[in-house]
């Protein structure tokens, strides 16, 4: 249970004639690097519970929801109310047949109809935060967002909302219920690194 230190570690490394990818002996420092961005990889696979709950209640109601909200028959009363886009409101028709989805070079979100009002997409690490925010226009049916390049992710778990824009704060109606999934950016997958990351390419992480 007790780890070798990292100059023990680098000079294992040198006895045995293994350098890096610059032909240079391994350093301590080096070591201390690549073993932190080992750790904080394998950290953003864990799963948070809150957020899990949120997808799992939300996959059950898209499930069972239909794709187009329906409107309520006329009532034979005349003083009957007019329903509201509120009675009628539906989930946003998203076409999901896992609670998770293991994505590559992409995320494509495929919706069961057009989008009637604009949606944004955000996604959060398993610590809450908010990484990215996509906006999605209305009459969408289908978007393809590239992990690398539209919104970059490192491999791990991540936790994504559709949900519709308002642009008339709290008061206004909305049309869609938000509805929640999770991601799994794969380990064979790099998006753009730091500075200090440079070195590492996929193989590293498979």
């Amino acid at each position: 249970g007790v780890r070798m230190t990292d100059y023990a570690i680098s000079k294992k490394l040198t006895d045995k004639e293994i350098k890096t990818r610059n032909n240079n002996p391994f350093r301590a420092n080096e070591i201390s690097r690549q073993i932190k961005a080992f750790e904080d990889l394998e950290a953003g696979f864990k799963e948070n519970n809150k957020l899990k709950r949120k997808v799992s209640s939300s996959i059950t109601e898209v499930l069972s929801t239909n794709a187009e909200p329906k409107i309520a028959p006329k009532a034979n009363s005349a003083k009957a109310p007019k329903p509201s886009i509120e009675s009628v409101k539906t989930t946003v028709p998203i076409s999901l047949k896992n609670r998770n989805l293991n994505v590559t070079e992409s995320l494509v979100l495929s919706f069961r109809s057009e989008l009637l009002t604009d949606v944004v997409l955000c996604i959060y690490d398993n610590k809450e935060e908010l990484l990215h925010e996509v906006n999605i226009p209305s009459g969408t049916s289908e978007e393809s967002y590239s992990i690398i390049e539209d919104i970059p992710l490192r491999p791990g778990l991540y936790y994504a909302s559709l949900s519709e824009q308002s642009t008339n704060g709290a008061n206004e109606e909305i049309r869609y219920k938000p509805v929640w999934f999770s991601l799994t950016v794969r380990k064979d997958v790099i998006a753009p690194l730091s500075d200090s990351d440079s070195k590492f390419s996929a193989s590293d992480f498979q």
